[in-house]
């Protein structure tokens, strides 16, 4: 994954919606900040309120964006620990930096994953896809179709390319084609040819059945 998917994070979280939002009063900056104190003390709902607040407020709230973000994630909302496990990746979100972790993101993305949010569950399926043995191959079309069962997009159109079924037993050539349809599948968390050198690599190894 590379900066230009970020793009596509700050539409999910809605920082490019909006421009030049009014300005707050006094009674709006009170009622904001005892929400704050509700949602740092564990209120979920609120810090929901908070995230929708500031995001429709735009850019110019980023820094508070990615606050509640980590909060919510925090708070293991699956659709929170996706964005933050891809800002951990990144290292940021838009032009806000965060601390880099590979796999303290890799770790959340995989458990929003295992909480049935579909992007997340796609995500997972490319990483297994980009394997040399038959065991990871068939763990990323047990992701790609738990997205599927939630008439996730991209993964309907992954396991329609592939005419994919249960019975189908992963070999070399099926990695590839399961290459392509990941790539043709228009997922917006995917950057089609970032992972070019990597699976050539792969495919240099021999296939473990």
């Amino acid at each position: 994954m590379k900066r230009s998917i970020l793009f596509m994070l700050l539409l999910l979280v809605g920082v490019a919606a909006y421009s030049q939002p009014r300005e707050l009063t006094e009674e709006d900056k009170r009622k904001i900040a005892v929400l704050e104190q509700w949602c740092e003390q564990g209120d979920t709902e609120i810090c929901e309120k908070l995230y929708f607040h500031y995001f429709l407020r735009g850019e110019s709230e980023a820094e508070n964006i990615i606050r509640i973000i980590e909060t919510l994630s925090n708070q293991k909302k699956p659709r929170y620990m996706f964005m933050w496990g891809i800002a951990l990746i990144e290292g940021g979100l838009g032009r806000q930096i965060t601390k880099e972790d590979y796999q303290e993101g890799m770790k959340l993305i995989s458990k929003a994953a295992d909480q049935d949010y579909p992007p997340a569950q796609f995500l997972m399926g490319d990483y297994y896809s980009k394997s040399d043995n038959r065991v990871d191959i068939n763990k990323a079309m047990f992701y790609f179709n738990c997205a599927y069962q939630s008439d996730y997009i991209p993964a309907i159109r992954v396991i329609k390319a592939l005419d994919y079924d249960l019975f189908v037993i992963p070999d070399a050539a099926f990695r590839d084609r399961l290459w392509k349809a990941i790539d043709e599948s228009g997922d917006p968390y995917k950057e089609v040819g970032s992972d070019k050198k990597e699976r050539a690599e792969i495919k240099r190894r021999k296939f473990i059945n």
